[in-house]
């Protein structure tokens, strides 16, 4: 019965991860289409992010396997060794299948020229980093051996979503709480990505609001 729950929960949250990342793509290329722009993947804050994770992913599967022993988040070796670092170099390798590594890569490259050009490069990565570092912490104790950076890609998921709710109307609106709503309901069996996705929206949430309060609108 242990197994049964173990599969349902894994099924359950990896179509919960497919609705957040597209779903969030759509959200956002959706205000990008009513604001008559386009993502932009020259940007520099875009480029260095994808370039973060790609290149070492492939160095990983392609040529050198045990990169991810060396920076996979790993709670014993992170606790008794004193290598912090491993929260953060976690989402530049895959922990999981080679499908898990391919869905990851995928998302990043969707959801971060749709982000960067709504809400700029700073923002993205900082949302990027938080929903990282929220979602490592969770794992230290939930999952204590892991890797990949679908904690990262709900960080700028949320951004995205976030923005949705605060800047558009009608549909497109709802669409963005309904898919914030169900990635959050992740939080109710502990999965880490809820913590990442909650880190992030809070994070977005003060972007924001600091920049309606400064007068800032979206581009």
């Amino acid at each position: 019965m242990t197994e049964n729950l173990t599969q349902d929960l894994f099924h359950t949250g990896l179509g919960v991860y497919i609705v957040v990342f597209f779903g969030a793509a759509f959200v956002g290329a959706c205000q990008l289409i009513l604001k008559k722009q386009r993502p932009d993947i020259t940007d520099l804050a875009v480029l260095g992010l994808i370039s973060l994770i790609f290149i070492p992913t492939v160095i990983q599967l392609f040529f050198w396997p045990d990169l991810l022993t060396w920076l996979r988040r790993d709670t014993a070796e992170i606790v008794h060794h004193l290598q912090p670092w491993r929260l953060l170099t976690a989402v530049t390798v895959q922990g999981g299948a080679f499908g898990g590594a391919v869905l990851n890569l995928v998302s990043l490259v969707l959801l971060a020229p749709i982000c960067g050009r709504l809400y700029g490069g700073k923002r993205m990565w900082l949302c990027f980093l938080i929903g990282t570092i929220a979602g490592e912490l969770a794992g230290l104790v939930l999952l204590p051996v892991g890797a990949g950076n679908s904690v990262g890609n709900f960080g700028v998921a949320a951004l995205i979503l976030v923005g949705a709710i605060r800047y558009t109307r009608g549909w497109l609106r709802i669409i963005a709480a309904g898919i914030l709503a169900l990635g959050l309901f992740s939080l109710t069996w502990l999965d880490i990505h809820g913590f990442a996705l909650a880190a992030g929206s809070i994070t977005a949430v003060y972007l924001i609001s600091k920049r309606r309060l400064l007068g800032g609108v979206v581009r």
